[in-house]
C-alpha cells in the first residue's frame, strides 16, 4: 500500500511540475492549458510502444490499484526513477524561463 501511494504522489508531482514547465512557456492561462494536457496525453500514447511503457511516468498511473491487486512493486521502478529525475530538471528549467521572462 505504500508503494502505491509513493507512485501515484510521484506522478502527481511529475503532472504539477509539467504544469510548471508549460506556463513558462506559455504567455496565458490556455496555451498553459494546452501544452499540460498535449504533454500529459501523449505521454500514454507513447506507452503504448511496450519498450517505452515501463519507463513513462504515465504508468504510475495505475501503480496503486495494480499494487493492491499484486502485481509486484518493481515493476514500477522504471517509471518511478523517470519520475523522479525529470521533476528537478522541469523545475529547473521552469526556474530558467520564468527568471528570463519580462513581467
Amino acid at each position: 500500500m505504500l508503494a502505491g501511494l509513493l507512485c501515484g504522489s510521484a506522478y502527481l508531482i511529475f503532472a504539477v511540475s509539467v504544469a510548471t514547465a508549460a506556463a513558462s512557456v506559455a504567455r496565458n492561462t490556455l496555451g498553459t492549458v494546452g501544452v499540460t494536457l498535449g504533454a500529459l496525453l501523449a505521454l500514454p500514447v507513447l506507452g503504448m510502444i511496450t519498450p517505452l511503457h515501463t519507463w513513462l511516468p504515465s504508468t504510475l498511473v495505475t501503480a496503486p490499484t495494480a499494487l493492491l491487486a499484486g502485481s509486484a512493486p518493481g515493476d514500477y521502478l522504471p517509471a518511478l526513477a523517470t519520475a523522479l529525475i525529470s521533476i528537478p530538471l522541469l523545475l529547473a528549467a521552469a526556474t530558467f524561463q520564468l527568471g528570463r521572462r519580462d513581467v
